[in-house]
């Protein structure tokens, strides 16, 4: 019907073997299904991405007014940023998990200012309004982040970690060395569970271990599409594994259409800071503490179901942590209430 050879035909299936990084036409077929069932899944009305304004939220006086602010880079790349709080407070890096931003909860901002807090949520390189850095690591992005401090003249800072973003805030706490006193991780994760391959996400990373192009490609789809609906619809979905987190967003409504919120500035201006800390995940470095003088504090949820409990307790035995706590009857998403625990646990120089 093509009108080609035989030979032509076998030439172009080898070389979708080696884009797809299979060897067997069998192995072709389920993998092109799977970005397939990506692909239905994005399917609906064609609509425009929108795009928001910088938000200002917050009041003028003691608090600060929040909008994005930026800082130019040696390299000439702009690292984006918001400020919560009181202007004259304790300040803390914040290093959000990925497929979110530098926005905030109001509750959480007045949780901030109630604290005597001045919490930094920076987005890294090319999530949010950040521009992309093609060498991206863990420890350029600390990098990035001691140049914040030095730009802010902050002569101390604590660091607070979520999720993937811990990782991260280790390398800031390493590069800025005595001016961290303190450095709290909640919900950390450190590498991409192999098991995790029966929803969505599990899906996505099996099929980034195959072949490294695969992310940019789900994620393409993933930002062609972006609508505040499907987006709700997915983390709807990737957080079925996690029933207590899955609960929560039920009972609260709000706290579903900020995540919505955060994902979609997220990948608003580009996935590239997405696709490379997907990358970075799935390295499985093992965690390298030499250098850190921070005091290293550790908290997770016993019903986390995206980062089981005892990967977390595998991954930091042999660390010099001062505290590790695990919270009863919560998941990967702290609640509230736990969430204005970790704050004041992390500017308390001794346990509470």
């Amino acid at each position: 019907q093509l009108g080609i050879a035989v030979n032509t035909a076998r030439n172009q299936i080898r070389a979708i073997f080696t884009k797809l990084g299979v060897n067997r036409q069998s192995e072709m077929v389920r993998h092109l299904a799977e970005l397939g069932q990506l692909a239905a899944f994005v399917r609906g009305p064609d609509v425009l991405p929108e795009i928001s304004p910088p938000a200002v939220v917050g009041n003028r006086g003691n608090a600060i007014e929040t909008i994005r602010r930026f800082v130019m880079l040696p390299d000439g790349r702009k690292l984006a940023f918001r400020e919560y709080g009181v202007e004259t407070g304790m300040p803390v890096f914040f290093l959000h998990a990925v497929l979110s931003c530098s926005l905030l909860r109001d509750d959480e901002a007045q949780m901030a200012h109630r604290n005597g807090l001045r919490i930094i949520v920076i987005e890294r390189p090319g999530t949010g309004w950040s521009t992309p850095d093609p060498r991206m690591s863990f420890e350029s992005v600390g990098a990035d982040l001691a140049f914040l401090a030095d730009a802010l003249e902050l002569k101390q800072v604590l660091i607070s970690g979520r999720s993937s973003g811990a990782r991260f805030a280790i390398a800031a706490a390493k590069h800025l060395g005595a001016r961290v006193p303190r450095l709290l991780l909640w919900a950390p994760r450190f590498n991409v569970d192999p098991e995790h391959g029966r929803d969505l996400l599990g899906r996505f990373y099996a099929g980034m271990r195959r072949a490294p192009w695969y992310a940019r490609a789900a994620l393409s789809l993933l930002q062609a599409k972006l609508s505040r609906p499907f987006l709700r619809e997915m983390i709807m979905r990737s957080h079925e594994r996690s029933p207590e987190d899955h609960a929560m967003m039920g009972r609260e409504p709000d706290l579903l259409d900020f995540m919505v919120q955060q994902s979609f500035e997220a990948l608003e201006m580009t996935h590239e800071g997405v696709a490379e800390e997907a990358r970075l995940l799935d390295t499985d470095q093992p965690l390298d503490l030499d250098g850190l003088e921070a005091e290293l504090i550790i908290w997770h949820g016993r019903e986390d179901g995206f980062v089981d409990v005892r990967e977390v307790e595998r991954r930091v035995s042999n660390l010099p942590f001062t505290e590790f706590r695990l919270l009863d009857n919560e998941g990967h998403i702290f609640s509230l209430a736990a969430r204005e625990k970790i704050f004041e646990r992390l500017i308390a120089a001794t346990p509470t």
